[in-house]
C-alpha cells in the first residue's frame, strides 16, 4: 500500500473546483473544508471513499438491520420494527418515548420557532393508552374533550386567569366548565353572533344518551345559580337561583314549562321561591296571584319600599313618606283621621278611602292642616252611601307645615 503526503502547491492561485494534480495525490478542499484525492483528470478531485465495514473489513460506519450505507456513504436508517436510540429518546416502530423511566419528553422550539403539529392530535394518558382520547382534534378543527370521572375538587375543563393558577373547588360534581377571572377583574363570558341570536341553551333528557326518555312534570330543566364567600367558604348550595321547570309530562305537542326565582331573606341561609311565571297561572309573588286575564287575587298587599298598600278596617290612615306611594283603605270601623309621618321633600301619597257606609274624614296634616281646598274635614252627612274619596298628599319642603292634600271624591 502506498503511502502519500499531502500536495503543496506553488500556485497560490490554483482553484479548487477546476485543479487536477497527480493521480494518488490528497489536497485540502478549503471552501468544503474536506481532504479530496486526485486521479490525475477529474477536475476537483473526488471524496475519499471509506469502505463499509463488514465482518472482516474494517471501516467507519457498520451497516447492519436498519442501517444501510450507499456506496457515496450516505446513510439511510430504517427502524421499522427495530428500536432506534439517540441521547435520552427512544424510537420503536412509530413511538418515539424516552429510555429512562418517568422522565419528561419536551418538543421545544428554537427561539420564537412554533411547534407544529401537524394531522388529526389526540391525546392519551399512560394508564389508557389505547382508549378513547382525552382529547381530540380532528381535521376539520373539531375538538372533543372527553372526562369519564366526576370530581368534586376540579371541574372537568378549566380557565383560570392568573399566573398561580388557583382556583376555588366547586365543591359539586358534574361541573364541566370552571372560570376564575384575574383578581380584581370583572369574569366576563362574551357569547357573539353575527346577523342573529346568541343563545344559551340547557338541555335535559331522562333515561341515557343510548334510550332517552320524555321529561316529566316537576323535572327541573335549567338552573341559574348564584353563592358566594360567606366568610368561611364558598358553600356548594346558592344564595338565589332561576329555574325553570316543566309542569306537565313531555310530549312532542305538549312541553309546559315555568319559571320560578328562588332568593334568600336578610339574615337567613335557606333559599325561598319568591315569584313564579306560569301562562297558564298567571304570576305568583308570595301569596299573591295576578292570572293570565290580569286579574289580582290576594288577601293583603304589603310592599314594604314605594308601591301600593292596603290596609283593612281601622280608625286611622297611618301614611309614611318615602315608603308609601299608594294606599288604599277600605270599611274602616269609624270616621277615620289620617297620620302622615317621615315628611320628605318631593314625596307623595295618594290615599284612597272606600266605606259602604257614611263616614267622617279628618284628612288634614298633623300640623298647620293646610290643604288645597280650605278644609280640613269631610263630614259624614255629606258623603254617599257607599262613597270613595281620594287624597293625595304632596310635601314641598319636608316638614308638615308645607305639605298640602288635595280632595277629590269617586
Amino acid at each position: 500500500m502506498s503511502v502519500y503526503e499531502f500536495f503543496t502547491s506553488r500556485n497560490n492561485g490554483a482553484n479548487v473546483s477546476t485543479f487536477v494534480g497527480q493521480a494518488g495525490r490528497l489536497f485540502y478542499d478549503g471552501a468544503n473544508g474536506v481532504i479530496k484525492l486526485s486521479d490525475g483528470t477529474t477536475p476537483g478531485g473526488s471524496f475519499i471513499p471509506y469502505n463499509i465495514a463488514t465482518t472482516s473489513t474494517i471501516g467507519g460506519i457498520k451497516a447492519g438491520p436498519g442501517a444501510n450505507v450507499a456506496a457515496d456513504g450516505t446513510l439511510t436508517i430504517d427502524t421499522a420494527g427495530l428500536p432506534l436510540s439517540f441521547g435520552n429518546l427512544s424510537v420503536v416502530d412509530t413511538t418515539m418515548t424516552t429510555v429512562n423511566p418517568n422522565a419528561d419528553l419536551i418538543l421545544a422550539s428554537n427561539g420564537t420557532g412554533n411547534v407544529e403539529l401537524v394531522g388529526n392530535i389526540q391525546f392519551h394518558t399512560t394508564a389508557n393508552p389505547t382508549s378513547d382520547p382525552f382529547f381530540a382534534a380532528s381535521g376539520d378543527g373539531q375538538i372533543t374533550i372527553l372526562v369519564p370521572a366526576a370530581d368534586p375538587q376540579a371541574g372537568a375543563v378549566k380557565i383560570v386567569g392568573s399566573s398561580t393558577g388557583g382556583v376555588i373547588p366547586p365543591l359539586n360534581t358534574g361541573v364541566m366548565l370552571q372560570l376564575t377571572g384575574n383578581t380584581n377583574d370583572p369574569s366576563r363570558l362574551y357569547n357573539d353572533a353575527v346577523n342573529n341570536f346568541a343563545a344559551f341553551v340547557g338541555r335535559r333528557l331522562n333515561g341515557t344518551l343510548a334510550s332517552p326518555t320524555a321529561i316529566q312534570a316537576g323535572n327541573e330543566l335549567i338552573r341559574i345559580s348564584s353563592t358566594g364567600h360567606n366568610g368561611t367558604s364558598v358553600p356548594g348550595t346558592g344564595s338565589a337561583r332561576i329555574l325553570y321547570q316543566a309542569i306537565e309530562n313531555y310530549t312532542p305537542t305538549a312541553v309546559g314549562t315555568n319559571i320560578s326565582i328562588w332568593t334568600t331573606a336578610i339574615g337567613s341561609n335557606v333559599l325561598t321561591k319568591t315569584a313564579t311565571f306560569d301562562s297558564a297561572n298567571g304570576i305568583t309573588v308570595g301569596n299573591v296571584l295576578i292570572n293570565n286575564t290580569g286579574t289580582l287575587t290576594t288577601p293583603r298587599i304589603i310592599y314594604s319600599g314605594t308601591g301600593v298598600r292596603a290596609i283593612q278596617d281601622g280608625i286611622y290612615a297611618n301614611l309614611q313618606f318615602g315608603i308609601d306611594s299608594i294606599v288604599h283603605q277600605y270599611n274602616p270601623i269609624g270616621d277615620v283621621t289620617v297620620n302622615l309621618t317621615g315628611h320628605t321633600a318631593g314625596a307623595q301619597i295618594t290615599l284612597i278611602i272606600s266605606m259602604d257606609t257614611r263616614r267622617a274624614i279628618n284628612y288634614g296634616v298633623v300640623a298647620a292642616r293646610n290643604s288645597t281646598t280650605g278644609a280640613t274635614s269631610i263630614p259624614s252627612n255629606s258623603l254617599l252611601s257607599p262613597q270613595c274619596v281620594q287624597l293625595v298628599y304632596t310635601c314641598i319642603d319636608g316638614t308638615a307645615a308645607n305639605t298640602y292634600v288635595s280632595v277629590s271624591r269617586v
